[in-house]
């Protein structure tokens, strides 16, 4: 049987809590991805970690907020 292509890779997803982010972590579930949820509803993102790993992904929700700017040199 052939390997998903994202089987066993990190990938980040913010914006993970409902829509286009939401269904993203979906299908890389289905890929048995290794997936980070991030968004800023907790609840909505514990919800979707375990819908994730009902599909085979491993998968941990982090809070997380992209509208805050760090000021941080990179």
């Amino acid at each position: 049987m052939k390997k998903a292509v994202f089987q066993d890779n990190v990938v980040i997803i913010t914006g993970a809590s409902h829509g286009i982010g939401k269904e993203i972590a979906l299908q890389l579930a289905e890929q048995c991805a290794c997936l980070v949820l991030g968004a800023r509803s907790m609840e909505e993102l514990n919800n979707n970690v375990q819908l994730c790993q009902r599909r085979g992904a491993k998968a941990i929700a982090f809070p997380t907020d992209v509208s805050i700017k760090l000021n941080a040199k990179i």
